[in-house]
């Protein structure tokens, strides 16, 4: 009897063993399905770092699992900074190595985000933001490098200028960009004929990224037919630019005046504006 009951107890306890996970295994499959997701997250952000070569982005989601990492925030691709962070090992970075990215580019969207705010209030400092700051707030795409986007941040509307939301900003890239897009196809519709009648004026000229030197009130339309094109439905900035060069080089600039002029010759009377000095007769 005394060895029947032995037994037994020894079957219970083996049993209440192996139901508590006495076999190694946790026994608790919502912790495993845990464990497994952080090490699914990690091993994305080591891709990551290895180059991106499956061009899937690690979520913030994924990134703030990691055990010690956070602050990583939703639709804000971290890839380029994973790349180029520091690492004692890149196949194993630490917590430590990759919060230190994290910090980093929240650090560059603050930072944006203030300059583009600074704008908006009249960029006081003197300095535009960038196209590339301004794509990194996030909601925010589509600004053109070289394009200033001073003026029409500061002429956007916005609820509230000091905080302006990503859907205020964007309203503002996407003028001016309407605006640069609609110079240019004045200025291709000038070389195509001026079949509308309306000159591009110098200041739609000078919008077009790389060109300048337009000036208002002086019509480019008959030199822009004239010019030069690879493409003419294409024209290129050098190729504009070219253009608006040789116009101004016809033109007397303000401080020339012709005084004297007769059918054999003429006098030029150049007067040096600065400093007033005489005027220099040229026959």
């Amino acid at each position: 009897m005394i060895m029947k009951k032995t037994i037994f107890s020894l079957v219970v306890a083996t049993a209440l063993l192996t139901g508590c996970g006495g076999s190694g295994n946790s026994g608790n499959p919502a912790s495993d399905s845990y464990s497994i997701t952080v090490d699914a997250a990690y091993a994305e952000v080591v891709e990551d770092i290895a180059g991106n070569a499956n061009g899937t982005a690690a979520t913030a989601t994924q990134i703030n699992l990691i055990d010690g990492v956070s602050g990583a925030v939703e639709a804000r691709d971290y890839t380029a900074e994973l790349q180029n962070g520091t690492y004692v090992d890149s196949s194993n970075p630490t917590a430590a190595e990759i919060q230190a990215v994290v910090d980093a580019v929240n650090t560059s969207v603050d930072e944006a985000y203030a300059e583009v705010v600074e704008d908006i209030a009249g960029n006081a400092n003197g300095t535009a933001a960038t196209a590339t700051q301004i794509n990194l707030i996030d909601g925010v795409s589509g600004a053109v490098s070289t394009v200033d986007y001073t003026t029409g941040l500061e002429n956007g509307t916005y609820v509230d200028s000091a905080n302006p939301t990503a859907a205020e900003i964007q309203t503002a890239v996407d003028a001016v960009n309407n605006t640069l897009d609609n110079a240019y196809a004045e200025v291709v519709e000038d070389i195509a004929g001026n079949t509308n009648g309306t000159a591009a004026t110098a200041t739609q000229i000078n919008l077009i990224d790389g060109v300048s030197g337009a000036v208002e009130a002086r019509d480019y339309t008959a030199g822009l037919q004239n010019g030069t094109y690879v493409d003419s439905s294409n024209p290129t900035a050098a190729e504009i630019q070219a253009v608006v060069d040789a116009v101004n080089a016809t033109i007397l600039p303000d401080n020339i005046s012709i005084t004297d002029n007769s059918l054999d010759s003429y006098v030029v009377s150049v007067y040096d504006t600065d400093y007033g000095s005489p005027a220099l007769d040229i026959p």
